[in-house]
This record gives C-alpha cells, structure tokens and sequence, in this order.
C-alpha cells in the first residue's frame, strides 16, 4: 500500500512538494539517491487507482474486434487509433516519430490475437514513441503519463479537480520512486519521450510506464490490474530482496481537500505554471487568461 500523506494548506502543499525537501532523498547503501529519481502523477480524485486512459472500463464495446478475443481485441484497437493519427498527421504534413517498423508491430497484434503466432508483441522505440505522441494529443492508450516535477503533478490534479463536479472530497499525487522500475523482472516498463521531438512532454518533464504484462492479467470477472497493485507488489518484491524496506522509498499518495483547489492553482500560477507554460501556445495564452479570471472568482467565494 502507499505510504499517504495528508496535507490541507494549499501552502504547505507546495512545500512538501517541493524537489528540494529532504523527504525526496533517499538513502541506500550507496549513500544517498537524488531527488530526481522520483516521478509524479496527479489525479482529481484520490480514491482512484493508477489506470491508463484506455484500461479504465471493462470491457470497451468499442474496442471489440468480431472474431478477436478480449483483451487482445483491444491493444489492436489502440494500435489501429494510434496508427490513424500518425497517418492523418503525416498527410497535412505535421512531423510526427519514426515508425517505419509500426505496422509490423501492429501485424503482429492481429496474428497473435488469431491465434496465428505464438509470440506476443512486444512494443519496440518506435512503437512506444509513437504511442506517447498519439497520447499526448488526446489518443487513449495503456501508457500512463507522469512527470518528474512534482508541481507539474499538482497543477494537473488541481486543474481536473477545479473544472469538474463531482462528489470526490480530495485529489491526489502520486509519487513513485523509479529504483524499482530499473529490475530487468519489472512488468512496469518506464518510458522517456524523445523530448526534442514531443514538445509538450519536453515542458511538462514527462514519463509514462507501461504494464508490459496487462493483457496476460487481465480478469474478465475482475477487470485490469491498475498499476498501483503492481507498484505495491515491487516494494514487496523489493523488501523481501533486500531483507529491509525503508519507508522513505515506498511510494506515496499526497491527498489533498478539493476546497483548496483554487488556492493551489494561484500559488502555482506564481511559480510559472499554468496551462500556456506547460503547453505553450497562442491558444493555451488565451485559455490561461480565461483561467485566471475563473480562479479569482471562484477566490472571492470562499
């Protein structure tokens, strides 16, 4: 289980979260670990488990195939989605990734899903480049996005948390230490952007980790395993390896009131972050205007 951390003063908030607090430090036998080792993911609600956008429901009827088993209908779906946005994109000549390989890969989904191989896919760069651009554009897929700023986190939980109604009391943000993910045994693969090439996850610092073994877990009575089971299930692994376990490296859930909310976006707003810096356009400028506007009047209210 995470280690949860209850915090209610939106300043206090972004001083936990602050890289430069010695709780980010961790300590192993070859002294101590930089604080950049850890990486961040926020969510609008804090009862929730960590679910990439396109294993959150089960099962999808759009992503049934006729004659193609559940699950593996729907990594062909997510390939076939994401191969149409690089297509479309290269059409009105927008630079997308190399993915010359690509409909290999995607030829090889469908002939393990039919039985006609028995070697399951596995996603190469290419693949894996081209799933995280499609993603950062609103394309579902099974990578989870994160972040290695912790403040980036928090704008993103606070943001979702601010614009949506809905009956959840607190948000969160997750922090995973990325020591346990470098095990070759490790199902959860950590995945880097070519930031030169993704702008928004060169702003953003962003990572996304991909459950290389969701398919094979997956339960029809049950659903998918969300990647925090699996998280848990590596501090385990890494305990019982090591014969000691230090709560400091456990992952975290730093749980938030919803009523702060606003509060937390304005002191972010002061520290450079906000929709138009972490996805810089005229566009987001505009929106970043309008938000600001929103904030101020939903401060008034309180």
């Amino acid at each position: 289980m995470p280690n949860v951390i209850e915090i209610s003063d939106a300043r206090d908030v972004l001083d936990y979260m602050r890289l430069s607090h010695s709780h980010w430090e961790m300590f192993s036998k070859q002294g101590i670990t930089p604080s950049h080792s850890w990486i961040f993911r926020g969510q609008r609600d804090a009862s929730w488990g960590l679910a990439p956008k396109s294993l959150r429901e089960t099962p999808k009827p759009d992503y049934e195939v006729p004659g193609m088993p559940f699950p593996w209908s729907c990594l062909k779906k997510e390939a076939d989605h994401v191969h149409h946005f690089l297509t479309l994109s290269e059409r009105l000549g927008l630079a997308t990734v190399p993915w010359r390989s690509y409909e290999k890969f995607v030829d090889e989904i469908r002939l393990f899903a039919y039985g006609e191989s028995e070697c399951l896919p596995e996603m190469d760069s290419e693949a894996t480049e081209a799933f995280a651009l499609a993603q950062h554009h609103g394309v579902a897929t099974r990578l989870l996005d994160w972040t290695a700023s912790p403040l980036t986190a928090l704008f993103f939980a606070a943001l979702d948390t601010f614009r949506t109604n809905n009956d959840c009391k607190c948000f969160a943000v997750w922090a995973i230490p990325k020591y346990g993910l470098y095990f070759d045994e490790c199902r959860i693969r950590l995945i880097t952007p070519r930031w030169s090439i993704n702008s928004y996850a060169r702003h953003q610092f962003g990572y996304m980790t991909l459950d290389t073994k969701a398919d094979l877990h997956y339960d029809n009575k049950k659903g998918w395993v969300t990647q925090d089971v699996v998280f848990d299930n590596i501090d385990k692994e890494h305990e019982e390896m090591t014969g000691s376990f230090q709560k400091s490296m456990a992952f975290r859930k730093i749980v938030i009131p919803k009523g702060i909310a606003a509060i937390v976006l304005r002191l972010l707003y002061r520290e450079n972050i906000s929709p138009a810096h972490l996805m810089p356009s005229f566009d987001n400028v505009v929106k970043t205007m309008n938000y600001l506007e929103e904030l101020d009047i939903a401060m008034l209210e309180l």
